[in-house]
């Protein structure tokens, strides 16, 4: 591993040194300064400084002492750079020392301070370096190593532009990016990540009412804990949940209930006068677990489709309602199909046979199926006109040609009732207004970071009420910019 990490490293550096190169001869020629942090983000601006160095006037600020430095790849190429007679190397020790340096005039400014792996805002040295980059002039080059050091935290730098190498998952920041891949699989830009989720937890509105409210409707005289834990999964994440179950029965204190006025052991085609009342006060509705597949149950969800169609309602569609789904133009709907629900779908639609085997979930055999998966939700999305997220051992979100998967989860996943957890939370994404694509994704990536949590914890025991708790600590950390050490499958 620590010859990959000093081979990765190389790649970058070098392909940061011929991006300046290229783009930024004048400024070079006046003289290159290095801002470097003790990580691997430093260690990829000293060994771009290298390769410029015979070339270009070459300075390098690190910020601490090389013996300070755990990070080996980056130790050695500080190393190199300090024992380079075409380099002048700094080791800063203080703010004050850091206060008497000067920039170059007129030369390039390299941020290699943090990289994608802080946790938190930046303190001490490196917060006081990135304070002085954002406060320099907008006309001063400053370009970034991977991502603006300190963001998405304040202080952050401001870059011209940022030069990253691997696809972060939902990157739609606010600042200019070249990439140059240097080794990361083609298909890592279709992996979800905290940049997809991370944007889902900031609520876009400061009043009641502005960050979503939720309608669940499910559950069955059999199932009847179903729709509660997809609407205790959602009600921290939006306004308001309310939640509809046939026969009724108490709720916890945070949830609104809808009376029937005609309770009973399942759903039928009369209860839709009941549900309208509320869906013209709610921005998103999950509508399916626990309902079953009663034929009067399927009027009732034909009927209500018909309503949440007509009123441009997003929607999640979960477990037995996806028999009522028929074929329709582009809507904001999300199907969350498991495997053998998504092989009822194809072959209620299709005369060919489901194109997807269903194999033993090791990672060769999921590499194998990602593809055909990926395929199959296609024809699925286009058909339907929806947004479908596959459930298995690796989460694949299609919508017509965009798709996204998730590697984050283990098998205490396999709990009853996590499929339910889920899509409250998808749809409470939904009811805040995003994209459904990204609101399936995000929301199997948090509940499988949930359940990675939980292991830790727990090991393989913990149950779905478990996951629909720690999502709102899971979202915290993940939100103040913390990495998780583990994503597996």
């Amino acid at each position: 591993m620590g010859q990959d990490l000093k081979t990765l490293m190389e790649g970058a550096g070098s392909a940061l040194a011929h991006h300046l190169k290229t783009h930024y001869p004048k400024e070079l020629s006046r003289g290159l300064l290095v801002v470097a942090g003790l990580g691997g983000n430093g260690g990829d601006g000293a060994v771009a400084a290298r390769h410029l160095a015979h070339l270009y006037p070459v300075e390098i600020w690190l910020l601490g002492k090389i013996s300070h430095v755990t990070h080996e790849a980056a130790r050695q190429n500080f190393l190199l750079a300090a024992s380079s007679p075409w380099i002048r190397f700094v080791e800063v020790a203080s703010e004050d020392e850091l206060g008497a340096l000067s920039f170059p005039e007129g030369g390039l400014i390299l941020d290699a301070i943090l990289g994608r792996g802080q946790k938190g805002p930046a303190r001490g040295l490196p917060r006081a370096a990135i304070r002085r980059l954002a406060s320099l002039p907008t006309h001063v080059p400053v370009i970034s190593v991977d991502v603006p050091s300190g963001y998405p935290f304040d202080p952050h730098v401001k870059p011209r532009e940022v030069v990253a190498f691997q696809w972060e998952a939902g990157d739609q920041h606010p600042f200019p990016k070249v990439l140059y891949p240097i080794g990361f699989l083609p298909e890592a830009r279709h992996l979800v990540g905290p940049g997809h989720v991370r944007p889902l937890l900031q609520r876009p509105g400061t009043h009641k009412g502005q960050n979503g409210d939720l309608l669940v409707l499910g559950g069955s005289r059999s199932y009847p804990g179903a729709p509660l834990l997809t609407a205790l999964a959602a009600a921290p994440f939006v306004d308001r949940v309310w939640l509809g179950r046939p026969e009724g029965g108490d709720l916890p204190p945070h949830l609104i209930p809808v009376p029937l006025s005609s309770p009973g052991p399942i759903w039928e085609e009369g209860h839709l006068f009941d549900v309208e009342g509320v869906l013209s006060r709610v921005t998103g509705v999950v509508v399916g677990p626990g309902m079953g597949r009663h034929p009067r149950t399927l009027a009732f969800l034909k009927a209500l489709f018909q309503s949440v169609q007509e009123r441009h309602l997003p929607l999640v569609v979960d477990a037995d309602a996806l028999e009522a789904v028929e074929p329709g133009n582009p809507r904001p709907w999300l199907l969350t199909p498991h495997g053998g629900e998504a092989r009822r779908l194809w072959e209620r639609l299709f005369p060919s046979p489901y194109p997807v085997e269903e194999k033993a979930s090791s990672k060769a055999t999921l590499k194998e199926s990602l593809f055909l998966r990926v395929e199959a939700l296609k024809e699925l999305s286009l058909h339907l006109g929806v947004t479908l997220l596959g459930k298995g051992p690796w989460d694949v979100a299609v919508e017509r040609e965009r798709w996204l998967y998730n590697i984050t989860g283990n098998r205490g996943l396999t709990a009853g009732g996590t499929g339910d957890v889920l899509a409250g939370l998808a749809g409470a994404f939904l009811a805040q207004g995003r994209d459904p694509l990204l609101s399936g994704a995000g929301a199997a990536f948090l509940v499988g970071l949930a359940g990675e949590v939980l292991r830790e914890e727990k090991g393989f025991s913990f149950t779905a009420y478990d996951v629909a708790l720690a999502l709102p600590k899971v979202a915290a950390r993940l939100l103040q910019g913390e990495n998780f050490p583990r994503l597996s499958v």
